[in-house]
């Protein structure tokens, strides 16, 4: 038994069945024990990008207990900062798998994607109050990953391709035990804040609510900030257990949340619905490639406002700056060029079982969130 097995094993004693990757030199011989010996236990899911990938894990985390992302050193855990502060301040334990140089490459005059410290990004996620190790100091990352678990929120550690190859240090199980179902911990990791403090602000919004005629009681909601937040909470009245089924972002630590997020949670009995805005969307797109590839079946109802539409009420003359516009997409090309479905019909996108988009054109914000806007954000500044 390696240390690889020692990780792969711990995490799937865990809970984990599906591992979120992005891959890079230092971590190809840890995907390639994947792979070769874990393939019946765990599924790569290999994302568009490391963001998704964070955000996709964060959100499975929410779900099964426990989330996994492998990602490069440098440029690929970089790249997860902004996710990860989220999955900690979200309370989603995940656990955060970064490559390092090898010591034959730590040896060279270059080694890829440093700055010169190798301590670097522990250093940085450190800052941001994730606990981060290179794998050589962690007494037990067993124990790490029952932290993760325990105080439900994200950890980081750097494993280098040596790792592989050395006798594991921790070969018995005798002190794992079963913690508490992840369901108990629900209400905290979702941050259901709409519910309470905005639900007063929400009607009328984007979408008409008495328009829908499908069962989505049984759907998973995954939203993003802005007008997002908005439409989002029109669809609470329309959810059986509202608190269990609705993931989001806390307003406003990252954007673009709702389409990586989606990745992480299909597949588990019901649909996804993704509400994104065009400001978020862009930040996110990619991830349609994931999940035309896995035919993932999220339903995307996107808001098309062209602009960034809380920017717009924060001062007399943002409304109609330029800086406040975004540059032209054809989202219905892009949308058909992936092979998904666009409907122009709401409850047609609903009713169909499988990747899916439904774009809602606006003119402007719903006059609800402009005096939201008003209220909470333009006081404030």
């Amino acid at each position: 038994m390696t240390n690889y097995d020692l990780i792969l094993e711990t995490l799937y004693r865990y809970g984990t069945r599906r591992i979120f990757v992005y891959p890079g030199h230092t971590t190809i011989a840890l995907l390639d024990k994947i792979n070769r010996d874990y393939k019946d236990k765990l599924q790569l899911v290999v994302a568009s990008s490391e963001q998704e990938a964070m955000a996709a894990a964060d959100a499975y985390a929410r779900l099964q207990g426990l989330g996994a992302v492998i990602v490069t050193f440098g440029v690929g855990s970089l790249s997860t900062a902004n996710f990860a502060v989220n999955s900690y301040v979200s309370r989603s334990p995940v656990v955060i798998i970064s490559g390092r140089p090898a010591a034959a490459e730590r040896r060279s005059n270059f080694v890829c994607s440093s700055n010169g410290n190798l301590n670097s990004y522990i250093g940085a996620f450190s800052a941001l109050g994730i606990p981060s190790f290179d794998f050589t100091s962690v007494e037990s990352f067993q124990g790490l990953v029952e932290f993760a678990r325990t105080e439900s929120r994200p950890v980081y550690v750097e494993i280098e391709p040596d790792t592989g190859t050395d006798e594991a240090r921790e070969l018995l199980y005798e002190n794992y035990r079963t913690l508490r179902d992840p369901a108990e911990k629900l209400a905290r990791r979702f941050t259901h804040w709409m519910a309470e403090d905005l639900i007063d602000y929400s009607l009328p919004g984007p979408l008409d609510i008495k328009s829908i005629n499908q069962d989505i009681s049984h759907s998973y909601i995954v939203y993003d900030v802005g007008e997002s937040v908005f439409a989002a909470s029109q669809l609470v009245p329309l959810l059986k257990y509202p608190n269990t089924q609705v993931l989001t972002p806390i307003p406003w630590v990252s954007m673009g949340f709702a389409l990586p997020a989606a990745v992480g949670v299909a597949n588990y009995g019901g649909e996804v619905i993704a509400i994104t805005g065009d400001g978020s969307f862009r930040l996110s797109m990619l991830s349609l490639t994931t999940i035309a590839r896995y035919r993932l079946n999220v339903k995307i109802i996107l808001i098309d406002n062209n602009g960034f539409e809380t920017e717009k009420y924060l001062s007399d003359d943002a409304m109609n700056a330029n800086y406040n516009q975004l540059s032209l997409i054809d989202y219905p090309r892009l949308v058909d060029s992936m092979g998904i479905r666009l409907y122009s019909d709401l409850n047609d996108m609903l009713s169909y079982i499988g990747p899916s988009v439904f774009i809602l054109k606006r003119d402007k914000a719903s006059p609800r969130m402009e005096q939201f806007c008003l209220d909470h954000i333009r006081s404030s500044i």
